[in-house]
C-alpha cells in the first residue's frame, strides 16, 4: 500500500456516471429533493464514490483495486444482483427469453453461463451461432408475440426460473442492468460475502458501511474522518458524508442552504425516532389546515367538488379599441382531455368571456393554439392591429404602478389585472363526499351552513319514484347539509339509547352509506306527517343483511330531496352485509368495530371511481374568490407583524429585476395570489405551533411548497402532463401572463415531502455535525477532507433566487438558530468570473487548505470544459497552496423544452493535496514533462481500460490530460515567469493566458496518441483531422457514446471547427455522425472531409448498398480516386476497419456490411 489512494489513480467513471443519471432520473424520488428546492445537487451515489475513492488506499494491483471498490459501492455483479432483488419488479419470463435468444447479448449469455452457478443442463453454444431459440426451447413457451414459461415439475420449476433469470440479468449491460435495480443507497450496503473480500484486500474487520469508513478514517488520520463542504447548498455532501458515519462541517454563506443542509442531516438522516415525530406533525398540520379549509368552504362546490387547480391569466385594455383583452400564449388548456379556452365577445362590456370545453373538436384544438400573445405582441380578434407589450406596459409614459405592501390583488386601475378563467374539480366518489361533511359537522366550530348535492335524479329513478310515490322528482337531486348530520348524531348516534330502542347507533361509517341506500333502495313510500312547508317527506328503506335502513328525505322548495333523518333497525338475525361480506354471519351486539369493518366493506365496492373536469368559474366560484380575499385581509396584517407571510421587499438584481420590470411587484408576497397567501399564511402559523426541531424540518418543506404554488407556476397541458409546473423550472423569476395554482388537496404529496425517505435503508447519520452560515474564507474549522461544489464561473445567481424562500423563513431563523444569518448578503457571495471572483476564490481554498492537515485532500466540483476556465482554475488552485493529482468527469446528459440547443452536464471532480514542494520552474521547462505526464496517464488508463464495457469515454482522456498538466504546474512552489497578481487581474480584453496554451497543449497531445482499437499507426498519421474525427465518431457510436457535448470536445481535439457538418444529428442524446446514405452525392468538393479518401469510400459505399453490388463502388474508385493503385492497400485498411461496425452500429449494418465486401473485391483486384 502507498499514500496515495485510490481516485488519484484510477477511477470508475462509466459505471458511477451511469448510476448518477439512474438518481438523477429518479426526479423527485431522489432522498433529498423532497426537502426543498436547490440548484445543481450533486448525487449522492457521486459523494460516496467520492468518499471511498479519497480514504480507500491504491495498491500495487490496480485491477484487484477496482474490484474492491465497485464491491464497496454495490456496483460489482454481485451487489447488482443484491439491488436487483430488493426492486419488487422482476424480469418476466418474456424478457428473459428476449435475452437469451438476442443476437447481441450471445456473447455475454455465453460468459454468464461460465460465471453462474445455474445447474442446468444446456447444449453447446457455438460461438458463430445464429439461432439460439432452439437451445431455450424446452424452458418457454413461444405463441407469437406471447411468451410464457413452459411447464416444471414442482421439484424444479422453482430452481430453474431462478436460474434463468440469473443467467439472463448477468447477460445484460451494465446500464440495462440498472433499469432493474434499486440505487445503492437504497440497500444497507454490501453483503457479508462482499465485506469478506473487501475486509481481505484493505485488512479492515468491518461489518458495514460505517465501520469501515471509520477504520480507513482511523487508519489515515488516527481519528474518525472529518469531511467539511464550504459550499453545503442543498446538503448532498455533508447529508452523504454523514450517512457514512463521517464527522461533518457544513457551511454556506446562504442560510437557506444551511436550513435544507440541516434537515437533510437531522430530519432525513435522524432515524426512526425522528422520522415517525415528523411524519406526525405533518398530519397533525396538514390536518388542521385541511379542516380549516373545509370549514370555510372555499374549495368545495355545493355538489362536493373540490378544485384542486385554478387557471389566471391576466387581462389588459388595449389602448385603441378599448377592449379588455385575457392573455395567454394559447388557449389549449388540456391536450390530453382535449380541453380549451374559447374566447366568446361581449360587444356590451368590450370584453371576452371565455368559455371552456373538453373533448374539443380537431378544429377548435387547432383555434385555441392561436392565443392572445405572440411574440410580444398582443393579438385580439376585435383588432387586426397587433399591439407591442412595451404599449401596453407604458415603457415610454411611466411604466408601470409599483405595488405597494398592503397591496395583494391588482388595484383596478393598475396595467395588468388578474382573472380566474377555469377551474379543475375533483369529483371523489360520493361516499368521500359524504364523509368531508360528517368530519366537517363534527368539527365545525362555527354554526354556517354547509351543503352537499349528491347525483341529480336521472329519468329512470324518477320514473321509478313516481310510480312508488306518486311524486314527479324530475330534475331533482338528494342533498344533505351539517344541520341534518348533527341532528342524526344526537337523535341515533348514542349506542346504549340506541341498544335499548332495538336499533344500532348510527356511526361515521353508516353516514357513507346514504348514496348506497338511494341508489339502491327496496322500498320508498310516503310518510303521512308533511314538512313545515307541506311538502312530502319520502322514506327509503334498505335491508342489508337483516339490518333496516331508514333514510327520511325532505322535498325542499329548491328541487332537492334533502335528508331529515336516519337511523337503522336491528333485523332479526342481527348482521350488517349485502350480500354478507365474509364467511358467516355475527350478531353486533355492542360490537361497533365490527359495524364499522361491515360498513366500510360494502362501501369498498361502491363502483363510482374519482375524476377530474373543467369548468369555466360560475357566480358562487367568484364568490368564493372574495371570500378568499376577506379572510386574507382580516389577518394579512397580523401575519405580516409575526413573519407568517412575507413583508421583505425585493431587492434589485439581474434576476429580482424581472418581476419588478414587468409586473410592478415590488415584494415578495406579490408574487403569490391571495389564495396562495391564505392557505400558505395558515399553514406557516400552524408549522410554529409544533415545537423544536421539528418547526425547522417543516420549515424546510414548507419552502418546497411555496415553489410549487406561486404566480409563476405554469399549467403544463403537453400530451398527459396536465399539471402544474414548479417556480424555478429554470433559474429565473419568470412572469406568466397564464398561470396556474393548486388546491390545498393538490399540494398534500409536496408537504409529505414528495419521495422524501426518512430513514433511508443505510446507516443513519452517527458522527458529529456542525453547520454554519459563514463565508469560506472565514471557516475555523478542521477538517481531513474537503469536498466542495464552489459556484464557479457560475450563472446561477444563488444569492438573489434563494430571497423568494428566505422571504417566509427570515423572522423565524434567529430563534431556530440564533448564530445564523437571516439574511443572503449578496455582497459576500462569489459570483462571476473576473477578477474578484478569482481573488475571492482563492481566499477561500487557501483558508481551506490552511484548515486540513499535510495528508489531508481535497475534491473540487465543477462544470467546466473550456481550457481557459481551466487555465483560471489552474492560477486560483495554484495560489491557494494545492496541487492537483488527479481529475474525473461524470457525465450526465439531458433534454428539456424550455432550452434550446444542446447542453452538456459533466461534473469535474478535481482530486488535490497540499503543496508541499520547494521545486522552481519556467513555463517553457514545463511543456515537455506535461507531454510525458499526459503520455503515462493515457497509458495507465488503456492498461485499466474494461474492453468489454469501457469505462473511459474521450471526454475523460482529454480532462486527464488537463489534470495531467495542473499536476505539473500545480507542483511547484514557484513559476518564475508567471505573474500571479497579472493572471488573478486578467479580463476578456486580455491575451490568453500562457498556462490556457499549455492546457491545450496538454489535450492535444493526448488526442495524438489516442487511436482506434485495431487501427494501422502509419495509417492513423497520415489521414486528416477531419477523418480522424469521422472514425472517432464512429468509434463513439459503437461504444453507445451519443452526447452531443462528447463530439463537440472530440471536434476541439483535431482543431475542427466546422464539426456540425458531418453530424447526421446533434441532438443532445442522439449525437452521432453522418452515414453514407446521408452524405449522398453532396460535399464532395472543396478541401478538408470532402476532398478526402474516406469521403470518397463513403460515396462508394453508399452506390453499392444502392445497386446490391460492390463493383459499382470497385469503379467509382478506380475511376475516381486520385492515385488509386498507389492508395489501394490503405483504402483497403479503412474499408476493413468501416466493416468492423457491421454489428456494433445495427443502423448502418448494410453500409458497413458492404465495406467489407468492397475491401474483398479490391484486395482480388489485380487491375
Amino acid at each position: 500500500m502507498t499514500d496515495r489512494t485510490f481516485i488519484e489513480t484510477q477511477f470508475p467513471v462509466s459505471k458511477v456516471s451511469k448510476e448518477s443519471y439512474k438518481e438523477r432520473m429518479a426526479n423527485y424520488s431522489q432522498t433529498l429533493t423532497g426537502l426543498g428546492k436547490w440548484w445543481g445537487r450533486k448525487p449522492l451515489v457521486l459523494v460516496r464514490a467520492t468518499i471511498v475513492g479519497l480514504l480507500m488506499p491504491a495498491s500495487d494491483n490496480a485491477e484487484r483495486d477496482r474490484e474492491i471498490f465497485l464491491k464497496i459501492m454495490t456496483m460489482d455483479e454481485d451487489g447488482l444482483w443484491q439491488r436487483y432483488q430488493a426492486k419488487e419488479g422482476k424480469l418476466p419470463a418474456k424478457v428473459i427469453y428476449e435475452i437469451l435468444t438476442d443476437e447481441e447479448h450471445h456473447a455475454r449469455v455465453i460468459k454468464a453461463l461460465q460465471k453462474v452457478d445455474h445447474g442446468l443442463t444446456l447444449p453447446m453454444f457455438e460461438a458463430d451461432q445464429k439461432d439460439h431459440t432452439k437451445i431455450w426451447a424446452d424452458y418457454f413457451k413461444v405463441e407469437g408475440d406471447k411468451i410464457s414459461w413452459a411447464k416444471f415439475s414442482k421439484e424444479t420449476g422453482d430452481h430453474v426460473k431462478a436460474a434463468l433469470e440469473r443467467i439472463a440479468f448477468s447477460a445484460l449491460y451494465y446500464d440495462e442492468k440498472l433499469d432493474y435495480c434499486v440505487r445503492p443507497e437504497q440497500i444497507a450496503g454490501p453483503s457479508a460475502a462482499a465485506f469478506k473480500e473487501i475486509n481481505a484486500h484493505l485488512g479492515t474487520k468491518a461489518k458495514n458501511l460505517q465501520e469501515l469508513i471509520q477504520e480507513l478514517g482511523q487508519r489515515r488520520f488516527g481519528h474518525n474522518p472529518k469531511v467539511g463542504d464550504a459550499f453545503c447548498g442543498g446538503g448532498s455532501i455533508p447529508f452523504e458524508a454523514a450517512r457514512l458515519g463521517c464527522d461533518v462541517y457544513a457551511s454556506d454563506l446562504n442560510p437557506v442552504a444551511a436550513l435544507l443542509t440541516w434537515a437533510a442531516i437531522h430530519i432525513v438522516g435522524g432515524g426512526p425516532e425522528v422520522a415517525e415525530q415528523v411524519k406526525k406533525a405533518q398530519q397533525e398540520v396538514y390536518d388542521a389546515v385541511d379542516q380549516q379549509i373545509c370549514e370555510w368552504g372555499i374549495e368545495h362546490n355545493a355538489r362536493g367538488h373540490r378544485a384542486d387547480a385554478y387557471l389566471y391569466c391576466v387581462e389588459v385594455k388595449d389602448p385603441e379599441t378599448g377592449w379588455m383583452v385575457p392573455l395567454a400564449p394559447s388557449w389549449v388548456i388540456g391536450e390530453k382531455t382535449k380541453t380549451v379556452g374559447i374566447l366568446v365577445p361581449d360587444e356590451k362590456k368590450k370584453r371576452y368571456d371565455i368559455k371552456i370545453k373538453m373533448n374539443a373538436t380537431a378544429a377548435e384544438m387547432k383555434a385555441a393554439k392561436e392565443g392572445t400573445v405572440k411574440s410580444n405582441y398582443v393579438v385580439h380578434p376585435k383588432n387586426p392591429n397587433p399591439i407591442p407589450m412595451s404599449i401596453i406596459r407604458r415603457e415610454n409614459s411611466g411604466g408601470l404602478r409599483l405595488w405597494e405592501n398592503e397591496d395583494v390583488v391588482p388595484r383596478p386601475d393598475d396595467v395588468f389585472q388578474e382573472r380566474l378563467y377555469c377551474i379543475r374539480w375533483v369529483v371523489p366518489p360520493a361516499h368521500e363526499r359524504v364523509r368531508t361533511l360528517v368530519r366537517l359537522a363534527r368539527l365545525q366550530k362555527d354554526n354556517e351552513e354547509h351543503k352537499l348535492l349528491l347525483d341529480e335524479i336521472d329519468e329512470k329513478q324518477a320514473k321509478n319514484l313516481k310510480k312508488a310515490t306518486g311524486i314527479d322528482l324530475s330534475g331533482y337531486s338528494y342533498s344533505i347539509d351539517n344541520y341534518a348530520i348533527r341532528k342524526v348524531i344526537k337523535d341515533h348516534g348514542d349506542a346504549e339509547h340506541e341498544e335499548k330502542r332495538g336499533q344500532i347507533a348510527v356511526t361515521d361509517e353508516a353516514f357513507e352509506l346514504i348514496p348506497y341506500v338511494l341508489q339502491n333502495y327496496d322500498k320508498v313510500s310516503v310518510s303521512p306527517e308533511k314538512n313545515k312547508r307541506g311538502l312530502e317527506v319520502l322514506i327509503f328503506e334498505k335491508r342489508i343483511n337483516g339490518a333496516i335502513f331508514y333514510l327520511t328525505e325532505t322535498r325542499t322548495g329548491k328541487k332537492e330531496l334533502s335528508l331529515n333523518t336516519m337511523y337503522i333497525r336491528r333485523g332479526r338475525d342481527n348482521a350488517l352485509a349485502d350480500p354478507a361480506p365474509s364467511s358467516g354471519t355475527l350478531p353486533l351486539g355492542d360490537n361497533n368495530d365490527h359495524f364499522r369493518e361491515l360498513c366500510q366493506e360494502l362501501i369498498s365496492k361502491a363502483t363510482d371511481k374519482e375524476y377530474r373536469y373543467y369548468a369555466a368559474p360560475d357566480q358562487a366560484d367568484l364568490q368564493r374568490e372574495a371570500k378568499v380575499l376577506s379572510l386574507l385581509q382580516a389577518s394579512f396584517a397580523e401575519w405580516q407583524k409575526n413573519g407568517i407571510v412575507p413583508s421583505r421587499k425585493i431587492e434589485s438584481g439581474y434576476n429580482t429585476d424581472q418581476p419588478i420590470r414587468e409586473r410592478g411587484w415590488t415584494h415578495w408576497h406579490h408574487l403569490f395570489c391571495a389564495r396562495q397567501l391564505l392557505f400558505l399564511g395558515f399553514l406557516n402559523s400552524k408549522i410554529q405551533s409544533v415545537g423544536g426541531d421539528l418547526i425547522a424540518g417543516n420549515l424546510s418543506l414548507f419552502g418546497s411548497i411555496t415553489n410549487w404554488n406561486s404566480k409563476l407556476c405554469r399549467f403544463r397541458v403537453g400530451g398527459s402532463k396536465e399539471s402544474i409546473s414548479e417556480t424555478y423550472s429554470n433559474q429565473a423569476l419568470n412572469t406568466l401572463f397564464d398561470y396556474a395554482i393548486r388546491g390545498f388537496s393538490e399540494i398534500r404529496e409536496r408537504w409529505y415531502g414528495g419521495g422524501l425517505v426518512f430513514d433511508v435503508k443505510n446507516v443513519s447519520h452517527a458522527g458529529t455535525a456542525i453547520i454554519e452560515t459563514t463565508v469560506a474564507e472565514k471557516v475555523i474549522c478542521d477538517n481531513d477532507l474537503w469536498i466542495t461544489d464552489p459556484p464557479y464561473a457560475d450563472a446561477i445567481n444563488y444569492h438573489e433566487l434563494s430571497e423568494f424562500f428566505l422571504a417566509w423563513y427570515e423572522k423565524f431563523l434567529n430563534r431556530l438558530f440564533p448564530a445564523w444569518s437571516n439574511d443572503s448578503r449578496r455582497s459576500l457571495a462569489i459570483q462571476g468570473d473576473g477578477e474578484g471572483f478569482r481573488r475571492a476564490m482563492v481566499k477561500a481554498y487557501s483558508n481551506l487548505c490552511r484548515l486540513m492537515p499535510d495528508n489531508g485532500m481535497q475534491t473540487v466540483m465543477f462544470t467546466h470544459q473550456d481550457a481557459g476556465v481551466w487555465a483560471d482554475l489552474a492560477v486560483i488552485l495554484w495560489a491557494s497552496g494545492l496541487q492537483v493529482t488527479s481529475a474525473w468527469t461524470i457525465a450526465t446528459e439531458t433534454t428539456s423544452a424550455l432550452k434550446e440547443g444542446n447542453y452538456v452536464q459533466g461534473t469535474v471532480l478535481l482530486i488535490l493535496r497540499k503543496n508541499i514542494s520547494s521545486d522552481v520552474a519556467f513555463l517553457d521547462e514545463m511543456v515537455p514533462r506535461i507531454e510525458q505526464e499526459v503520455k503515462a496517464q493515457v497509458e495507465s488508463m488503456e492498461r485499466i481500460e474494461d474492453k468489454e464495457e469501457p469505462n473511459f469515454s474521450d471526454t475523460d482522456y482529454q480532462l486527464a490530460a488537463y489534470a495531467a498538466a495542473l499536476r505539473v504546474i500545480t507542483g511547484y512552489r514557484q513559476i518564475e515567469d508567471l505573474n500571479v497578481e497579472r493572471e488573478l487581474s486578467r479580463t476578456g480584453k486580455d491575451a490568453k493566458s500562457p498556462l490556457e496554451s499549455i492546457i491545450e497543449n496538454a489535450r492535444n497531445v493526448a488526442a495524438a496518441i489516442r487511436i482506434p482499437e485495431a487501427f494501422d499507426i502509419l495509417l492513423w498519421r497520415s489521414i486528416s483531422p477531419e477523418e480522424r474525427y469521422y472514425l472517432r465518431g464512429l468509434d463513439f457510436e459503437s461504444k453507445g457514446e451519443n452526447k452531443a457535448g462528447a463530439f463537440q470536445e472530440l471536434a476541439k481535439n483535431y482543431g475542427i471547427r466546422d464539426y456540425t457538418e458531418l453530424l447526421g444529428s446533434v441532438r443532445a442524446n442522439e449525437a452521432r455522425v453522418k452515414t453514407a446514405a446521408e452524405f449522398g452525392s453532396g460535399q464532395m468538393t472543396g478541401d478538408g472531409f470532402n476532398s478526402s479518401t474516406l469521403r470518397h469510400l463513403l460515396y462508394a459505399i453508399n452506390i453499392s448498398v444502392a445497386e446490391e453490388n460492390p463493383e459499382v463502388g470497385r469503379n467509382y474508385l478506380r475511376s475516381e480516386l486520385p492515385d488509386f493503385w498507389s492508395r489501394r492497400q490503405n483504402i483497403i485498411k479503412l474499408l476493413e476497419y468501416l466493416s468492423r461496425f457491421e454489428h456494433s452500429v445495427r443502423h448502418r449494418s448494410a453500409e458497413f456490411k458492404m465495406a467489407g465486401l468492397l475491401a474483398g473485391v479490391l484486395t482480388n483486384d489485380a487491375g
